[in-house]
């Protein structure tokens, strides 16, 4: 930090000066400023005028001012309520690259635009505690209550944001993959037989794409021998192989349990679980530098989400680990994770992480009050607007749509109500952007965008829901000319994906699957929640520095 400049009001040393250079004493003795005593035909007249002249100036200055004031008022609310979108501008959604949308009538007022304006701490700065995430959970498989899905709720049955946050992550989450509750959400939550056909057409498709090992490759060509199915040039197979495993257990098909896909499953944990080492770290064997901490993220919702559904299993010390290497990752000044350990972070790894120890406190472990704390460091760091309703890729980057959705969904997470500053203008800012740019195929960012427009209900998930799920259907490869790629989604087919080159076929019908399973993967976040029992907990813990 440079210095400060000099007191200019600090004492001088003594200069000596002559006498004459004084001020003349006539006016320096004065009583009146306003006199001039040298002036003798200075009347009350003459004084009369010069007053009202003065006064004439300080009226005209007040009123310059006061239009000033109201000028830069009327901008201001311009660019923060009217023209909530001014900070995109139309694109691809590259990182750095400002992005606009097509306004949709009607839509702020869907929103609940006039809260945000409402005071948010985080936002000005102040230091405080958000509640912890901390409930005590029941790791047993959770009681089906369909009874309870789009029940309306008596006042006596009202749960603080706190409670409904928590449920989100413990155990009861995951109550809505069992029978009953997934038949019953995704009647309520707006899923039809035909996405329900699509989801079960992709599960086929993975199965059959599962190497002798338990593994899926980034290349599911090279398993099949079907060039058809697509090949990427990276490889990740602990990414692909939990990208794979998630939509089984969003589906309801859970480890250990009797079932078409039981040995799948089964053997896809424990090829998992191998590559957990002992400090917790998963070993990416032969992928790109950067896939590293999104290969551990992915492996860790995986290994987390088979513990919460049957803790007893060989897998659950490798997901411990595995949470805690996540844990001990975390850049303690900014509150972010990037591709190594430490590292300044980036909003998209940060997600992934985010989502990774959401799983882990459903599967049990106490994820630390620090870590939480710094995520919200993160957040307010990575802001591209004052409201905290825009996100960017990296502090000080213009805002992208893409990383606005995925950091609101974290904004919800960790207890943000819908209603919360910036919340409501920014989505929607992403759902504008959403319909907008619905040419352009990006699965990465419709994943996070649907869970955000999900979470927040209402008309905003009326509108978004027919377009995703008829798009997705529509999408996925199916009919007689399909041959052995039936029920996949291609990253080039039936146009190019932004992301798609880069996870091939695998991450593009794994994103797929897990965002037409929206209606029941998680229990909606502000709907009455199932009865929690008490269990123990395994505590993650920061290293002794922290």
């Amino acid at each position: 930090m440079s210095e400060l400049p000099e007191n200019e009001n600090a004492a001088k040393p003594d200069i000596e000066t002559d006498a004459t250079e004084a001020a003349p004493p006539e006016i320096a003795l004065s009583p009146d400023p306003e006199i001039d005593p040298r002036n003798p035909g200075d009347s009350a007249t003459s004084r009369g005028r010069r007053l009202v002249a003065d006064l004439v100036a300080i009226l005209v200055s007040g009123f310059v001012h006061l239009g000033l004031i109201l000028l830069s008022l009327v901008i201001y609310l311009s660019v923060t309520e009217k023209e909530p979108g001014s900070g995109f501008q139309a694109g691809s959604g590259d990182i750095g690259q400002p992005l606009e949308f097509q306004s949709i009538e009607g839509l702020d007022h869907d929103l609940r635009l006039d809260n945000a304006l409402a005071v948010d701490p985080v936002a000005d700065g102040e230091q405080i505690e958000r509640p912890v995430m901390v409930p005590e959970v029941t790791l047993r498989q959770p009681e089906v209550r369909p009874d309870l899905v789009g029940a309306v709720k008596p006042a006596e049955a009202k749960l603080s944001l706190e409670a409904l946050v928590e449920r989100q992550w413990s155990n009861s989450a995951l109550s809505s993959r069992t029978p009953g509750m997934k038949a019953a959400l995704l009647k309520s939550e707006g899923g039809t037989p035909d996405s329900e056909k699509a989801v079960a057409r992709g599960l086929e498709w993975l199965a059959a794409h599962q190497q002798k090992d338990g593994s899926w490759s980034l290349s599911p060509a090279t398993t099949c021998g079907h060039e058809v199915c697509g090949s990427v040039n990276a490889e990740s197979a602990e990414t692909a192989t939990a990208l794979a495993l998630l939509p089984f257990f969003g589906a309801g098909h859970f480890p250990g349990e009797e079932g078409p896909y039981q040995k799948v499953i089964d053997s896809a944990l424990t090829w998992l679980q191998s590559r957990v080492d002992k400090s917790g770290r998963v070993m990416p064997d032969n992928a790109p530098r950067h896939f590293h901490m999104y290969a551990h993220a992915i492996v860790t919702i995986a290994l987390c989400e088979a513990t919460a559904l049957k803790p007893e299993g060989a897998w659950a010390p490798a997901a411990r680990r595995a949470s805690q290497y996540i844990v001990s990752a975390q850049n303690r000044q900014d509150g972010g994770w990037r591709y190594f350990p430490g590292q300044a972070g980036d909003t998209s790894v940060f997600g992934w992480q985010l989502m990774a120890l959401r799983s882990a406190r459903i599967a049990g472990m106490n994820v630390p009050k620090s870590t939480m704390t710094l995520s919200r460091r993160w957040l307010h760091n990575a802001r591209a607007a004052t409201d905290s309703s825009m996100f960017a890729y990296m502090p000080g980057m213009p805002a992208t749509p893409v990383m606005t959705a995925e950091a609101l969904l974290c904004r919800q997470l960790l207890g943000d109500a819908p209603n919360a500053r910036g919340m409501g203008r920014g989505t929607a800012i992403v759902l504008r952007h959403l319909t907008g740019s619905f040419d352009s195929r990006n699965y990465y960012y419709w994943y996070y965008a649907t869970q955000l427009m999900h979470n927040t209900g209402g008309k905003t998930w009326a509108r978004w829901n027919p377009l995703i799920r008829e798009r997705l259907v529509a999408e996925q490869v199916t009919g007689p000319a399909a041959g052995h790629a039936s029920g996949s989604w291609q990253p080039a087919d039936p146009s190019t994906d932004r992301w798609g080159r880069t996870g091939g076929p695998i991450m593009q019908t794994a994103l797929g699957l897990l965002t037409l399973e929206v209606y029941y993967r998680y229990l909606p976040m502000y709907q009455v929640r199932p009865d929690l029992d008490k269990s123990e907990e395994t505590t993650l813990e920061r290293d002794t520095d922290d």
